[in-house]
């Protein structure tokens, strides 16, 4: 499994460049949550990235991802092996605008996130959403507390502009905190836009982001890495039988024809290297020039093991940056 690293003045993690994803976990039976964590950890992953509110936001939801993964790595006795990837400062359900980066409010997400995942310290925090109204100061202030007393190694910022991560950074520096270290948005080789999305609170990859982001060298979490599975249904389908979300986040009218290109040159090399489309949109990211993991959520255990057939896969810089043009 090829690896990256995030780190800050005292820690340094070893991250695993295929993610395993847990929004959904919590709402499968057990059995199943544990047979995928089990597959993942045996084909080399070690790194789980989960939220206080995964499968613990919505009133359908059956019980927190974060209790599932807590109960997985205590059976098998696996925490010090496994990096934990989790977040607070969420909005409350049905109000996305509304902040919760208080102290107060992240000092209990994360109090919460320690017990549900049965440990006393995790690897790599984030915070969910950010609050543009609120000063970087008072956010830093409260995560470094965290890191001073024990309860994280690294902090990174999720669904926040580059800006406000280099103010953050900024201030941080200025005042001996640390620093976030990594940054966790939507990236995957379909184009979409948070509009399409249906969540103008998301930050999505575009053009200007990658300017940035590789002149800066921030390393990234992607989320819905494979656009929430576009080529490979598109290999397997009609366009008219896609899943209505793909349809609206990777097929509407501003981003159709883009995509639909990209899928051709997925078709192309995923036929030249005999692997699935899915490998193919997978290593655009983890062999990109960018430092970068994907983070990967399946649905099935059979697809899981398709997807980590990308964990040693490469693509050349050519061919990466010939499914991106």
């Amino acid at each position: 499994m090829k690896t990256f690293q995030i780190m800050n003045d005292r820690h340094q993690l070893k991250i695993s460049k295929l993610i395993f994803g847990t929004t959904y976990i919590g709402n499968m039976e057990q059995q199943q949550a544990f047979e995928q964590m089990d597959t993942y950890y045996r084909l080399g992953g070690r790194c789980i990235d989960t939220a206080r509110i995964y499968s613990n936001l919505e009133p359908t939801d059956k019980r927190p991802s974060e209790e599932v993964i807590g109960e997985w790595m205590e059976k098998h006795h696996l925490r010090q092996e496994i990096v934990i990837s989790t977040k607070g400062g969420h909005p409350p359900y049905g109000n996305m605008n509304a902040s919760r980066l208080t102290k107060r409010e992240l000092e209990t997400d994360l109090q919460q996130s320690l017990q549900a995942l049965k440990t006393d310290y995790v690897d790599l925090y984030w915070l969910h959403r950010d609050d543009e109204n609120l000063p970087v100061g008072e956010i830093m202030e409260t995560l470094h507390a965290f890191v001073e007393a024990g309860k994280v190694r690294c902090l990174g910022a999720s669904n926040w502009s580059i800006d406000r991560i280099e103010q953050a950074n900024q201030y941080a520096k200025e005042h001996q905190l640390t620093p976030f270290s990594a940054s966790q948005i939507q990236w995957s080789l379909g184009k979409t836009t948070p509009k399409n999305m249906s969540d103008e609170t998301l930050v999505c990859m575009n053009t200007e982001n990658y300017t940035q982001y590789l002149k800066k060298q921030i390393p990234i979490f992607a989320f819905e890495s494979q656009a929430k599975g576009l080529f490979s249904k598109l290999a397997q389908m009609s366009e008219a039988e896609l899943p209505i979300k793909v349809k609206q986040r990777f097929l509407a009218a501003d981003n159709r024809d883009i995509n639909l290109a990209i899928a051709s040159k997925v078709m192309k090399l995923a036929q030249q290297y005999q692997v699935s489309p899915a490998v193919i949109s997978l290593a655009y990211i983890t062999c990109n020039p960018l430092t970068a993991g994907a983070i990967i959520g399946c649905s099935n255990t059979k697809q899981l093991e398709d997807s980590m057939k990308a964990a040693d896969f490469g693509l050349s810089e050519n061919e990466v940056n010939w499914l991106g043009d």
